[in-house]
């Protein structure tokens, strides 16, 4: 029992630094963060597994050995999730990753042929790479957007009106543009502030094509003035065009502005076509007016 329970001791350690990985303290290649913490997590439960089953194979019934490893990667993080439960569906995937590398160490464990152990560990690693990669990107826009890639589609029924930096309402269904992107964004917004060279290269690439119009909407609480949003892009030098939105319109709700920032494309028609984060709209823009190209 004193070695069974160092198999559990030994999950325990590791799922206290793949924890610690979360933080973005350490990057390998292109991996930081929670996908690399799932990447990493991925490898070592599924080799800690099958050695384990290996070491203890003539001595101890394998489930008790999976039991062990699963519990000690998972007797501080389940807790806390099914507590926290929303909160923490951000970084579910994680866990699900590390329980998925112990599958893996298991299958490996009991397939006999080694040419269907290195095609299974082979797919296993791409399937583990892309879930940690492109698979966590569309977990998270989905979260905290409602789309896995920002493609959406709804009707704006009724004209939309936001102030310019003087007070005067703009119509934006008037404006002469294929094409609007909308970052919205609030003044305690740090995520918002880190994103704005960002809107400044996509602004200098665009400010020529008459088919797109790039906006700054600052959603305004009651104690701001209509140009508190312009003035603080003045100030940091950035060109790119503000509009001022009280955040009690409502625009915010019927567009389902949940997360600061959030940006937006609306058609012609001034309908909703894109809503999620500025990395993916870019691209999407880019691939609308090649269409029209």
């Amino acid at each position: 029992m004193k070695k069974l329970g160092i198999v559990f001791l030994i999950s325990f350690v590791w799922s206290l630094f793949l924890a610690w990985l979360r933080g973005g303290y350490i990057s390998i290649l292109t991996l930081t963060g929670l996908p690399l913490s799932s990447f990493i997590g991925f490898i070592v439960y599924g080799l800690m597994t099958t050695l384990a089953l290996e070491k203890y194979r003539n001595t101890t019934f394998s489930g008790y050995i999976v039991l062990l490893v699963w519990l000690g990667a998972s007797i501080l993080e389940l807790p806390f999730r099914i507590i926290h439960f929303g909160d923490a569906m951000i970084s579910f995937l994680n866990l699900l990753i590390w329980w998925l590398g112990i599958g893996v160490g298991y299958f490996f464990f009991k397939v006999r042929k080694i040419t269907h152990k290195i095609i299974f560990v082979g797919l296993s690693l791409i399937c583990a790479l892309w879930i940690s990669t492109s698979g966590y990107s569309m977990w998270t826009h989905k979260l905290n957007y409602g789309t896995i890639n920002g493609r959406a589609y709804q009707e704006c029924k009724s004209e939309i009106k936001m102030q310019n930096y003087s007070g005067e309402y703009i119509s934006l269904n008037e404006l002469d543009k294929a094409y609007l992107l909308l970052d919205m964004w609030y003044t305690s917004c740090r995520v918002c502030y880190e994103q704005f060279p960002k809107l400044q290269e996509m602004y200098e690439k665009y400010k020529d094509e008459d088919r797109v119009g790039i906006y700054a909407v600052h959603c305004r609480t009651e104690y701001e003035k209509y140009n508190i949003g312009y003035v603080i892009l003045s100030t940091r030098s950035y060109e790119f065009p503000s509009l001022s939105l009280d955040n009690n319109d409502e625009i915010i709700e019927e567009w389902g502005v949940l997360r600061f920032p959030m940006v937006f494309i609306l058609d012609k028609q001034r309908n909703i076509i894109y809503k999620g984060d500025l990395a993916q709209a870019e691209s999407y823009l880019a691939r609308l007016l090649d269409k029209l190209s």
